[in-house]
């Protein structure tokens, strides 16, 4: 739903939408949604009195009969409903008048028997069907993307207050409807110039200062206006949210027509399945004519909010409600911040493909307020390179790898918030990356369609079968349907179907497979690697500047789990990890569920996770929906040139290719590369290096105050590491041996000017690895004071030292 008329649309000339007192009128009976978007206005500090002045309400008429045939839109709303939306606002106003009593403000306004609508002489002239005013109850009477606007050739502002659009068009030269693009335009009151991040330095007092009025424009986020993908914010502003949202655009069942069903290859009217749902369509890409810049998007939609340097200086109010991804879409777009700080999740030259320079356009001077950041695949909040940015009263819930995330950021207060990681995450990381080779192959079947008969694309041979780009093709699209139908469908969350989708992709933990953070602080850039050290003379782009006070984290859990990855480099070492065009690893040895996915004994038919060395070199090629995909774009690498996708960063050779062709032993892959050990370890599904769960990592950072902070509940239960035979698992390592048992309250790696003080550590446990209160991880931070802190019931495995998995200590202060 359109919110805000657009300067660009209407090429230089400026806009006025006229401001209006509104009342209540008979033409106001079809157009009664706009008294529950007031509600949420009036409920942030009006008074019930001024309300119903505004509107004409006159309490002492009693007439339910007109207002409930005013509006079928608010027959649907309880007051049982509106207390619990005000419960959770009040939650985070503490400026609330003490006799302002929810079951007070939900029944006076909203009970209908107690106020008759007088109707008014509002409009001078009457309106037909065309020419009504917008009903955001039925929009499609007027249309959703209609709006009455003004031309200005004269004014250099356009203002209105929040749905005043009602408007009398008594000149048809001066006002004409003029529809937008219902996606990214919200309702505004004033013009903000702009200006870039780049522009701003650390602003002690704008993060100390009061944020409630600034005299910014104001535009009411809605559902409609995310409903079709990710919300680019790039204008100052006050935005603030009116409802809950859910973030589930492109969901399947969504009908396609057009380019975007023949693109996608089906026929007009088709629905989104599973497999080709929940990422931009391709008339949303900028190439033709949409929003999305191809490469920034180029893997989905990673975010609900994307807010760029042009919005610097902006407030994101939630106004007391929760903003998620939902659980459908986070099944299926498994890289996702709820908000992200730039144009795009990576900074030039980083990430699983080439995003582009739009992550280099990080915001600034911008405070993050009031309500519930909930389920995100990834993170809460994301950036890289921001500056002064306040993040206050927000209670974090239901992410999977970190509640805030901010790399490089200088100017970082965190105050009044709460945290606490998902537990009911139904996939593993295999899932994802089954997702992300799906454009590869796409491409792929396509040509093989276009031109059966030339496409030059080869067949993969395995098995004694010859399995086509469609026939891959079409597995991995069942593949991943039947796990949405499991998941989502069925309604129980989980996969229960015990086939080859169970093995590879369930996750019966329900904890995320991979590193987890409560808050995040490092230099500049991905944080995959290992604990950071600086170089001589220090971090280029270290974190600096940062505070948190009153940041609670109560529960903080994963279940990490290693995945060793091949090693291309034929010279020997644990570097240049056989990878597939995204980063993925071509997973041999992922044993999970009970047996190798990949890999099967050539007697028995399967290969359980407890076999031992020789076994494993005994086997074979086990073929599988994801393994098959990655081989496929492999062999056939070079047809990709020319075309959008990047296939440079795959490694897996044409060696690798003929070893699961031939049904030989995995030795004699070993052999042809002229490996001794032949395996990166200490890695994930991504080869991002395994460093433990972790309640505050704050790392590279310069400049660190933490004051009434708190870990609570953080349970490492991950198992033991692999038996190989190294000391340093990946070159990109910087401790020894497994980490991905390990627990952590809090770690300064490379930190420098730390303070930390009244906080605590309570209960931390590792099941099978070692636990740390207060841990500098590779003893390279300076000047770290822990003042009146306490380490309290921490734990671990007790185990001895077995290969490269350390004896399962506790630590309670670690080199600090």
């Amino acid at each position: 739903m359109a919110h805000q008329a657009s300067l660009t649309a209407l090429g230089q000339s400026k806009i006025q939408i006229l401001d209006t007192t509104p009342k209540l009128s008979k033409m106001t009976y079809q157009y009664l949604g706009n008294i529950k978007n007031d509600w949420q206005r009036w409920r942030r500090h009006y008074d019930i009195s001024e309300l119903m002045n505004e509107y004409g309400i006159e309490s002492h008429s009693l007439s339910s009969e007109k207002f409930i045939s005013g509006s079928s839109h608010l027959n649907d709303i309880s007051s049982s409903t509106l207390d619990t939306r005000f419960d959770t606002w009040r939650r985070h106003d503490r400026d609330l008048p003490n006799d302002f009593q929810s079951h007070q403000l939900a029944s006076p306004f909203f009970t209908a028997s107690q106020y008759h609508l007088e109707p008014s002489d509002w409009f001078a002239s009457s309106f037909d069907d065309q020419e009504s005013p917008r009903d955001y109850t039925t929009p499609s009477s007027v249309g959703a993307n209609t709006q009455l606007v003004k031309i200005e050739t004269d004014s250099n502002t356009y203002s209105s207050e929040p749905y005043q659009e009602e408007l009398n068009p008594t000149d048809n030269e001066q006002y004409k409807w003029q529809d937008q693009p219902s996606q990214q335009i919200l309702h505004s009151t004033s013009e903000v110039d702009e200006y870039h991040s780049e522009e701003l330095p650390f602003n002690h007092h704008y993060l100390n200062s009061d944020h409630t009025d600034p005299g910014l424009s104001k535009f009411f986020i809605y559902q409609s206006d995310i409903a079709n993908g990710t919300l680019i914010i790039d204008k100052p502003g006050h935005y603030i949210v009116m409802e809950d949202l859910s973030f589930n655009p492109n969901a399947v069942g969504t009908q396609v027509f057009g380019v975007d069903a023949q693109r996608l290859g089906l026929q007009d009217g088709d629905l989104l399945d599973s497999y080709r749902s929940g990422g931009p369509l391709p008339s949303q890409f900028k190439m033709a004519g949409g929003l999305y810049d191809p490469k920034s998007y180029g893997i989905g939609f990673f975010a609900m909010l994307a807010i760029t340097g042009g919005a610097s200086g902006s407030i994101i109010d939630l106004n007391g409600f929760q903003i998620e991804q939902s659980e459908e879409h986070a099944l299926q777009q498994r890289f996702f911040s709820v908000i992200e700080l730039a144009g795009a999740p990576f900074i030039t030259g980083q990430g699983p493909h080439d995003f582009g320079p739009n992550g280099n356009d990080a915001v600034s001077n911008l405070v993050i307020k009031n309500g519930t950041i909930g389920r995100s695949a990834h993170h809460g909040i994301h950036g890289n390179g921001n500056q002064n940015i306040l993040i206050e009263d927000i209670d974090f819930i239901d992410y999977e790898v970190a509640a805030v995330a901010l790399n490089g950021v200088n100017g970082l207060t965190v105050m009044d918030v709460e945290a606490s990681n998902r537990t009911d995450v139904p996939i593993l990381g295999s899932y994802s990356n089954a997702r992300f080779i799906r454009p590869y192959v796409d491409y792929l079947a396509q040509l093989e369609r276009t031109n059966p008969l030339g496409s030059g694309v080869s067949t993969l041979n395995v098995n004694g079968e010859s399995l086509s780009a469609n026939d891959i093709q079409l597995a991995l699209q069942q593949s991943l349907n039947a796990v949405f139908d499991d998941i989502i469908t069925s309604g129980d969350g989980r996969i229960d179907t015990i086939d080859s989708n169970y093995y590879l992709y369930s996750n019966p933990s329900g904890f995320v497979d991979g590193n987890s953070y409560g808050f995040l602080t490092g230099p500049v850039g991905v944080q995959v690697n290992g604990f950071p050290d600086p170089p001589e003379g220090g971090f280029e782009s270290p974190s600096s500047n940062v505070i948190f006070e009153d940041v609670k984290i109560q529960g903080q859990n994963s279940f990490v789990t290693e995945v060793p990855v091949l090693s291309n480099n034929v010279n020997g070492g644990m570097t240049e990890p056989v990878i597939d065009p995204i980063g993925a690893a071509f997973m041999l040895r992922n044993n999970t569920n009970g047996v190798y996915n990949t890999l099967e004994s050539p007697t028995q038919g399967f290969l359980s996770s407890d076999a031992d060395n020789q076994d494993v070199l005994e086997a074979n090629y086990k073929p599988n929906v994801l393994a098959n995909a990655q081989l496929l774009v492999a062999k056939n690498k070079d047809i990709f040139a020319g075309s959008s996708l990047d296939v440079s960063r795959i490694s897996i050779g044409s060696d690798i290719v003929t070893w699961a062709e031939s049904d030989a032993p995995l030795s004699d892959l070993r052999s042809s590369l002229d490996l001794q050990d032949g395996w990166i370890y200490n890695v994930d599904n991504m080869v991002h290096v395994q460093k433990g769960t972790i309640g505050f990592k704050m790392d590279g950072v310069t400049g660190l105050v933490m004051d009434d902070v708190s870990v609570e509940n953080l349970t490492a239960l991950g198992g033991l590491g692999f038996n190989g035979t190294y000391t340093k698992g990946f070159v990109k390592d910087t401790l020894t041996g497994y980490n991905g048992a390990d627990a952590y309250g809090f770690t300064f790696s490379g930190s420098s000017d730390v303070t930390v003080e009244d906080s605590q550590v309570e209960y931390i446990h590792s099941e099978y690895g070692e636990s740390f209160g207060f841990a500098s991880p590779l003893d390279n931070s300076t000047s770290i004071s822990i003042i009146d802190s306490t380490v309290d019931d921490i734990t671990a495995s007790g185990l001895d030292e077995i290969g490269p998995n350390a004896a399962g200590m506790v630590y309670e202060f670690f080199n600090v």
